[in-house]
C-alpha cells in the first residue's frame, strides 16, 4: 500500500497517509504534478513506543519523499506522561468491569457457588490491578469469569 505526501513549496504539508479518496484513481505522474509525491519510508528496525519516540525527516527528490524516521529515547516526563495515558485508559476498564462484577454479584440467586467464586475472584483482582511493582503496560488485565467460560463468544 503506497503512502504519499503533499509538498507545496519544496516543504512536506501532509502525510506520509493514504491518499485522499478523490484523488486514488489518479497516475502517480498525475499526482505528482498536483503535489502527492510516492514516499519510500526509512524505518528503524525496533520501536518500542512505551520508551522511545518518533521522528520524522523529509529528504524530497525529483519523484519521490524520502520520509526519515529517527527514534531517541523519551524523557522521564514522556514516560510518566505515557504510564499516566495507560493508567488513565485501564481504570476506565476495570471501574467498566466493576460494574459487571457488581450487576453479577447483586443477583447471586442467579449464579451457581462455582460461579459465585469466580465473580468475586475476578472482582479482587480488578481491584487490587494496580498493586504491583510490574511497568502498567506489562500488567496481565484479568479474564473475567464470562470470558473464560465462553471465550468463542466474546
Amino acid at each position: 500500500m503506497k503512502l504519499y505526501c503533499k509538498v507545496e513549496q519544496g516543504q512536506v504539508v501532509e502525510g506520509p497517509k493514504l491518499l485522499p479518496l478523490h484523488l486514488s484513481a489518479r497516475s502517480d505522474f498525475d499526482l505528482l504534478n498536483m503535489g502527492w509525491y510516492v514516499v519510500d519510508r526509512a524505518l528503524p528496525q525496533h520501536f518500542d513506543e512505551r520508551l522511545e519516540v518518533m521522528t520524522i525527516t523529509y529528504n524530497i527528490q525529483d519523484r519521490t519523499v524520502v520520509a526519515i524516521y529517527n527514534k531517541r529515547n523519551k524523557t522521564e516526563e514522556e514516560i510518566q506522561h505515557y504510564k499516566n495515558e495507560i493508567t488513565a485508559q485501564l481504570q476506565e476498564k476495570i471501574n467498566h468491569e466493576l460494574k459487571n462484577c457488581r450487576s453479577k454479584l447483586d443477583f447471586p440467586e442467579k449464579l451457581t457457588l462455582q460461579e459465585i467464586e469466580s465473580w468475586q475472584q475476578y472482582k479482587n483482582s480488578l481491584e487490587n490491578f494496580f498493586n504491583t511493582d510490574i511497568p502498567v503496560w506489562d500488567i496481565p488485565f484479568p479474564v473475567s469469569p464470562a470470558q473464560s467460560l465462553f471465550p468463542i463468544l466474546n
